[in-house]
């Protein structure tokens, strides 16, 4: 597996442990895409961009990783309420990816909007990781 893969499923793993995201905010699951009828609220592993910066002996690798949160009839205060757990979770976290070292992982930034013709909400966040071989 490459290390993009490696970075994602720690961080779904690492969203799936947390207690508060999963319990108490009540976030129904975590998909690699957008589901229809799938109960809400939920987030998604919406794109992955990987960009190498890699040396002549290792290599390494610049990851953005967008996550997308969606609310039904709880709307934005339930998205800000998920994305401000996200990102305590996720910023700075020490994840551990199998096969490379994650040297860090940072919020880059946020969004939150209606989604046009529907009664959903969404909420955006950009993460910045970086990653080396191990």
């Amino acid at each position: 597996m490459s290390a993009a893969s490696n970075l994602q499923q720690a961080i779904v793993a690492a969203l799936r442990a947390d207690t508060e995201l999963m319990s108490s905010l009540k976030v129904a699951d975590i998909f690699d895409r957008q589901v229809q009828g799938a109960r809400l609220p939920y987030i998604v592993l919406d794109n992955l961009e990987t960009m190498e910066w890699s040396t002549d002996e290792d290599c390494n690798e610049e990851h953005r990783v967008t996550l997308a949160v969606y609310s039904g009839e709880n709307g934005r205060r339930e998205v800000q309420s998920i994305m401000k757990r996200l990102r305590l979770v996720l910023h700075d976290a020490a994840l551990s990816p199998v096969d490379a070292r994650l040297v860090g992982l940072r919020v880059v930034s946020t969004e939150v909007r209606r989604v046009a013709k529907s009664r959903l909400h969404q909420g955006t966040m950009v993460l910045r990781a970086f990653t080396e071989s191990a």
